[in-house]
């Protein structure tokens, strides 16, 4: 019989037909369909292959914690991310900020920032105090004296020079903008004009 085996003893053969039979109305095998996004829930690709029904590609939770703590919108519902249905208001002015990835102080050792796990670009509004963006890069320790901020600058070859330092422990620098120390919207990196900042933080 066709597609489906049979005898005279035990009638036909149980079970789905065989890998690559044709269909009952096509005589060819299907064709292999790529599984494009769609707008319904139906059938997406030969087999039955089927994308997730949500508003948004899917995707890993968002770190909640980490070294650079601000990097992340804790809300008032003990999570994180704008909570449902609100929209966020970014500040108009941002200062392009790098902190260093390192144990070990930056003028001890050298440091290839063409690496991107070497360090990280934050945009920082320029409207926060020093004492917030310690707090929001990872200088958390309770005690105020072990918390320091180094700016540092690039020699070469890799080599660092410390500059300006400031501690937790200043009450009258935690209190001033970082924009009284330079850190504002010309500082883009970009040919002809000033640096980005270069950070290193340490809390121990």
């Amino acid at each position: 019989m066709a597609y489906r085996g049979w005898n005279s003893r035990s009638g036909f053969d149980l079970g789905s037909p065989p890998p690559g039979t044709p269909g009952f109305y096509q005589t060819v095998t299907h064709p292999q369909y790529h599984g494009w996004p769609s707008y319904y829930g139906a059938t997406a690709s030969y087999g039955w292959g089927q994308y997730p029904q949500q508003w948004q590609w899917p995707n890993m939770n968002p770190p909640s914690g980490g070294s650079i703590p601000g990097m992340n919108f804790h809300n008032d519902l003990g999570g994180v991310g704008i909570p449902y249905g609100y929209s966020y208001i970014f500040p108009e002015e941002h200062c392009k900020v790098h902190v260093l990835k390192t144990p070990t102080p930056p003028w001890e050792r050298t440091i290839n920032t063409q690496d991107p796990t070497s360090h990280e670009k934050c945009m920082v509004p320029i409207n926060v105090t020093v004492q917030e963006l310690m707090q929001q890069l990872g200088c958390n320790n309770k005690d105020p004296k072990k918390n320091k901020l180094y700016e540092v600058t690039r020699a070469s070859n890799g080599a660092w020079k410390k500059g300006l330092v400031m501690s937790g422990d200043d009450k009258t620098r935690m209190k001033t903008k970082i924009t009284d120390w330079g850190w504002d919207k010309t500082r883009t990196g970009k040919p002809g004009e000033r640096s980005v900042v270069w950070l290193w933080l340490t809390k121990d």
